[in-house]
């Protein structure tokens, strides 16, 4: 099983996210995507095909 998916499918599906709640289209951010989530507990989202950048990120997170 891999434990990735396609960045392809990965920017279109945070694409048509963005696009259905009128939010600002996925940026590029390291091999992932940060999207903005118009939420009180949850202003951005980041999701990663692969884990060794989301590693990196959660040590910067307070």
């Amino acid at each position: 099983m891999k434990n990735q998916i396609s960045p392809d499918i990965l920017k279109k599906w945070l694409t048509a996210w963005s696009l259905s709640r009128e939010l600002p289209l996925p940026i590029a951010f390291k091999s992932g995507f940060k999207v903005e989530a118009d939420d009180v507990k949850q202003k951005e989202k980041y999701l990663f095909p692969e884990h060794n950048d989301f590693i990196e990120l959660s040590n910067t997170v307070n």
